[in-house]
Parts: structure tokens; C-alpha cells; sequence
């Protein structure tokens, strides 16, 4: 009777494995085909939108892409400002204007709005923030860009270290 259970399952051990094998060798290429399609896509979504991030931002329904949400501006002394921006780029098949902007501090501010952006143009905005002595020795503003592609405005943060004059 044991010899009898062994030949069973010996000969359902062999057809299932050797099934699995066929199943595996016609399911090789298909796999191939997928990571290939997939590797295509992202080469396209790259080329087309400048990162993979910034394509997965148009399939999620973002209309704009920044190419940073935070930009780190580095040591900034008192009472001096800093310029610096990002750069946007407008993911929908339409004109987005950008129509204004506000700061969380009033030593922070945006320059050149409103300015119209084409489809898939790209668009330089430059911001400036000065460091105040009431802010320790760091800071961190955001700027809330409203644009008429969406009622949902981008958000952008500042940050940076501040640094005291040198006594004269």
C-alpha cells in the first residue's frame, strides 16, 4: 500500500512540475514583452515630460510640475537676500496662466507673474527672500502660486540658514 501512495504522488509530483515548466516556458515571453513595453514607456514619459516623476504627475492629473518642491537656498546673511528659482513646467494640453502668488513671509516674494505657459513649455520662476534676525538661525517660507489650470495652487518651500554679519 505505501509503494502504491509513493507511485501516486511521485507521477502528480512529475505532471505538476512538468507542467509548471511549459506554463513558465510559454510565460517567459510574454514577461519579456511586458518589461520591454514598460522600459519603452518610461524612456517616452521621460523624454516627453523630463522625468518619470513628472510624466506619473500628468497621469495622476497634476496641470503643473515643478522640478523641486523645496529648494535649499544656502547661507544667507542678515538683512541681505537671496534669488534663486524653479523651474516649472505646464503637463496639460492647454494655455496655464500664473496668475500670482503669496508668501508665508512678507521678506519673500515672486517676480514675473502673471506670465502665460504653452503647453509643455517650461518657465523659470524666480523668487528672492531676505533673512530677518527674528528667525533664529534658519528659515522656511512657502510660497502659494495660484494658476488657472486647477482650483488645487502649487506649493513651493524656501528654506535656508541664516548667517550673522561680521562685526567691522
Amino acid at each position: 500500500m505505501a509503494t502504491h501512495k509513493t507511485a501516486v504522488l511521485g507521477a502528480l509530483t512529475s505532471t505538476t512540475s512538468s507542467q509548471g515548466r511549459r506554463v513558465l516556458r510559454r510565460a517567459a515571453p510574454v514577461a519579456w514583452v511586458g518589461a520591454v513595453a514598460c522600459l519603452a514607456l518610461a524612456g517616452w514619459a521621460a523624454f516627453r515630460y523630463g522625468t518619470p516623476a513628472a510624466a506619473l504627475g500628468m497621469v495622476r492629473g497634476d496641470v503643473l510640475w515643478p522640478d523641486s518642491r523645496s529648494r535649499f537656498v544656502g547661507r544667507v546673511r542678515l538683512g541681505e537676500a537671496s534669488r534663486a528659482s524653479f523651474t516649472i513646467l505646464n503637463l496639460s494640453s492647454h494655455r496655464v496662466t500664473l496668475m500670482g502668488s503669496t508668501s508665508s513671509c512678507g521678506c519673500a516674494s515672486i517676480s514675473g507673474l502673471p506670465v502665460d505657459l504653452e503647453p509643455a513649455a517650461r518657465y523659470d520662476l524666480w523668487f528672492s527672500v531676505a533673512a530677518r534676525p527674528e528667525e533664529g538661525d534658519q528659515f522656511e517660507h512657502t510660497f502659494t502660486v495660484y494658476h488657472d489650470g486647477s482650483a488645487l495652487p502649487l506649493l513651493l518651500t524656501v528654506w535656508g540658514f541664516i548667517e550673522e554679519k561680521p562685526v567691522e
